[in-house]
């Protein structure tokens, strides 16, 4: 007996007995969002973690850097992206510390610009805002240790630091369902 066919003990009208609930709704037990193409729109805010330090003298325009997703990306209260997603980015432009004139401090800048999200191997194209993160003065051996000559101080960009970039396009997430699960290889950070 197929499902379709009417029996003699079944009634002609099933009314009685709907094939799909009445409240029309179905349960959501997908564990990611059902949106086929969600888009993160101008405007998200990116904080990311930066997965090296890096020296201001040393950097270059056009190099690149690594960073995590720092904070996961929400939508409507429901997690996107999960934290420690692994960014991409690169150096804008470089200042090295100019020699300041009577007691200015100086300073060490580097700008940047995020440029790429990678979700399982798939790389992403960001464009995003780009930012100037002031660097820190870093001691090395020889300026810490009495007796041995100091070298030239050197500014970094430390690693964990953490910066917030703003996506100036909106961003189409085409894979979904390798979103949202947080399998990321550095998420216990």
């Amino acid at each position: 007996n197929l499902p379709f066919h009417q029996s003699a003990d079944r009634a002609t009208d099933d009314t009685e007995r709907p094939a799909v609930p009445l409240d029309h709704k179905t349960p959501n037990t997908a564990p990611f969002r059902t949106t086929v193409h969600p888009r993160l729109p101008a405007g998200t805010l990116l904080t990311v973690r930066l997965e090296n330090s890096f020296s201001i003298a040393q950097a270059h325009v056009g190099e690149a850097f690594n960073a995590s997703l720092a904070v996961p990306i929400t939508i409507d209260g429901e997690t996107l992206i999960a934290s420690g997603a692994p960014v991409s980015g690169r150096v804008e432009s470089v200042q090295t510390p100019l020699d300041g004139v009577g007691t200015a401090p100086k300073t060490a800048l580097v700008r940047l610009t995020l440029n790429a999200l990678i979700i399982e191997g798939k790389r992403l194209p960001l464009q995003t805002s780009s930012l100037f993160a002031k660097a820190t003065l870093w001691q090395n051996a020889s300026a810490q240790s009495p007796g041995l000559e100091r070298s030239s101080p050197d500014y970094r960009l430390l690693k964990g630091r953490q910066l917030t970039f703003r996506l100036t396009s909106p961003l189409a997430v085409s894979d979904v369902n390798s979103l949202a699960d947080g399998q990321y290889p550095d998420s216990s950070r």
